[in-house]
């Protein structure tokens, strides 16, 4: 349980980035729509936790599932946690300056972020568990503060397909890479809690920020209604920070050189800035994450069904299978 704990909390710390903290992603996914569209991302998010686990855990981890197309699987995941990097870089330069009032914030971040992995990078189940539940009690005081109007837009389940597909390309193959000697039980625990967290997480923000579509970070706005400003920007930096260290991972793929290079390319990048990053990066991952979430599901139970049929053949109708 404590293995599952800590990775379903990494992979919330993934998921929630720049664009979920600052309400920015949540709006360009879920404008217009009412609170059973982000609910439904949220257990879509689950299903596939538990889909990612299973296949990581089996022999060769996920990638083997793809045979001869796993070299272009593996760039095109390190490519899509490499821009998302890039974005929540740009966002730490913003949020840093606001919080202290000094430029530097994308190169402290990105030193931050290098210490973690490679430093101590039994710290990160740590790191991910005490940020997630630190940005937990911090939203729930700024919701509680706040009138909440609930919008009464339209559900739109392609919207919660496709912010999940956006995600599951840095979270999901994160938490592949790291359940190897996981059992199905334990897949089934990182789905639930993945589930619970990521539902209330999605909600709340959706309801703080669905009436600040025109704010460059609608959770800091929604903040700054109650007084609590400086709560959303240290919500902001932390859900940032965490996403850096799992999405610096994944591109990287655990070197240190990769992740030194990554590190220079994406300070560069990040001057770009994060309103414009994040309106062209981020629905051209969720596009490309549908797709491969997909394919994923597909090989995963053809595999499957293989596995049964050959068993099948292997074991006569007539044997006694009960000690399978």
């Amino acid at each position: 349980m404590k293995k599952s704990i800590s990775v379903a909390f990494g992979f919330v710390a993934t998921v929630i980035g720049a664009g979920f903290a600052s309400g920015k992603e949540i709006l360009l996914y879920f404008s217009g729509t009412n609170a059973f569209t982000p609910l439904l991302a949220g257990v879509v998010l689950g299903a596939l936790a538990y889909l990612f686990c299973e296949m990581g855990r089996t022999d060769g981890g996920i990638y083997s599932y793809f045979g001869k197309g796993k070299k272009a699987l593996v760039y095109l995941i390190r490519t899509a946690n490499f821009l998302v990097f890039c974005t929540t870089t740009a966002a730490c330069e913003d949020v840093v300056f606001s919080l202290f009032g000094f430029h530097g914030g994308a190169v402290l971040t990105v030193l931050m972020t290098l210490m973690t992995l490679f430093v101590s990078k039994k710290a990160m189940g740590a790191v991910s568990f005490f940020c997630v539940a630190g940005i937990l009690v911090m939203l729930f005081v700024v919701f509680f503060k706040t009138d909440i109007v609930a919008p009464r837009g339209k559900f739109s389940p392609l919207s919660s397909v496709t912010y999940a597909g956006m995600n599951m390309l840095t979270g999901g193959f994160f938490i592949a890479t790291s359940v190897r000697d996981f059992s199905r039980k334990q897949s089934v625990s990182v789905a639930l809690i993945s589930c619970t967290i990521l539902s209330v997480l999605l909600i709340v923000v959706f309801l703080l920020c669905s009436d600040k579509e025109e704010e460059l970070f609608p959770m800091i706005s929604a903040a700054e209604q109650v007084g609590l400003g400086y709560v959303g920007l240290v919500i902001l930096y932390i859900a940032m920070y965490t996403t850096c260290n799992g999405t610096c991972f994944v591109a990287a793929n655990d070197n240190v050189e990769k992740a030194l290079l990554i590190a220079t390319l994406s300070l560069g990048i990040s001057c770009f800035g994060f309103e414009k990053l994040i309106g062209a990066v981020y629905p051209i991952i969720g596009a490309v994450g549908c797709g491969v979430i997909t394919l994923c599901a597909a090989l995963y139970f053809i595999k499957k069904s293989l596995r049964r049929n050959n068993l099948d053949v292997l074991i006569p109708d007539h044997a006694d299978q009960s000690v399978l």
